[in-house]
């Protein structure tokens, strides 16, 4: 009974440490630009509650992606905190993100998406656009270089509802 009792506690601790060990190693390469799944997409849905939330899936060796961030970034300065904006980016390294922003950073969160999130949402061609409105639900969704000025008169409509 005793060599039970000790194996488990042995197990519990090897356990425990196994856990914190990669939680410290996930929070380093994460930094500044989290991973975002499905779960964690659905936090970002409920954090924005009440406000439309725009949500861009784009990669960084994308031309229309290259023209759809930077404008994401004035509407999202457009819009203050009446809009809740997200970029997902779909590219397979964390480093191509943060060698894209070290010059110019974001004007908007800087998500890594993963395959889940973009089938989730029927991404199948980038930049992507997904609009939510305040009560989460999906009301616009296209996959192109979608202008500035559209999207304004996307949001006002939905914020004059």
């Amino acid at each position: 009974m005793k060599k039970f009792r000790l194996y488990t506690t042995a197990a519990v601790i090897l356990a425990a440490m196994i856990f914190l060990f990669a939680a410290c190693s996930s929070a380093k390469t994460e930094a500044g630009y989290p991973s975002l799944d499905s779960a964690g997409f659905d936090a970002l849905l409920e954090q924005s509650r009440g406000k439309p939330l725009v949500l861009c899936f784009w990669t960084t060796w994308c031309p229309a992606c290259r023209e759809e961030i930077p404008e994401l970034g004035l509407s999202a300065a457009d819009y203050g905190d009446k809009v809740v904006f997200a970029a997902v980016s779909m590219d397979e390294k964390r480093e191509a993100v943060e060698k894209f922003f070290a010059k110019e950073k974001p004007g908007v969160p800087v998500y890594m998406g993963d395959q889940t999130l973009a089938s989730r949402f029927k991404v199948s061609a980038i930049p992507h656009l997904v609009v939510f409105n305040g009560q989460g639900e999906v009301t616009f969704s296209r996959a192109g270089l979608f202008p500035r000025s559209m999207l304004a008169m996307l949001l006002n409509k939905i914020l004059e509802k």
